[in-house]
């Protein structure tokens, strides 16, 4: 549970920028801590769900690496909450996010869904408003969005008849 509402977007778009530096890709925490480092899992990646003010972190793991997978993971958002985030890490997301919406406008069906969703989240906000906001999100602002990340549920589905 992540505790903000989405239509402060200045702290939600903070979170937005910090959940990608956690699991946005091959730059994030998560990827390069516990895919990369530890060949933990197969894939690993956090996403927002923004009407819900919750984050999903979704990995693919053997059975045998849950325990520390998990460990790995709940050290990735500590290190969040507690500023530990580089500029290449803060630069790397910030970019990746901007690209992406960038993006949006390129299609009939990737802008009539962004304005959809503004409009019925009543935020109606531009594509370019979304940019400057990312772009002015700082390690503090991210610090302050993962301040009240609480664990709600871990959800492990196993073909292991014993686990």
């Amino acid at each position: 549970r992540c505790n903000i509402d989405y239509k402060d977007e200045y702290k939600y778009y903070s979170l937005f920028v910090g959940s990608n530096v956690l699991g946005g890709g091959p730059h994030s925490k998560l990827f390069v801590n516990v895919r990369e480092k530890e060949s933990l899992c197969y894939y690993i990646y956090s996403s927002l769900e923004k009407y819900k003010t919750s984050m999903f972190i979704a990995s693919g793991i053997e059975d045998v690496n849950y325990d520390k997978t998990i460990k790995l993971i709940k050290e990735q958002i500590e290190c969040l909450k507690e500023g530990h985030i580089s500029k290449e890490e803060l630069l790397n997301s910030k970019s990746s996010l901007v690209s992406s919406l960038k993006t949006i406008k390129d299609s009939i069906g990737g802008a009539s869904d962004f304005y959809f969703s503004q409009t019925m989240g009543q935020t109606n906000s531009t594509v370019e408003k979304i940019i400057e906001i990312i772009e002015k999100v700082t390690v503090k602002d991210i610090v302050d969005a993962f301040k009240n990340i609480q664990l709600d549920t871990i959800y492990f589905l196993s073909n292991n008849k014993e686990a």
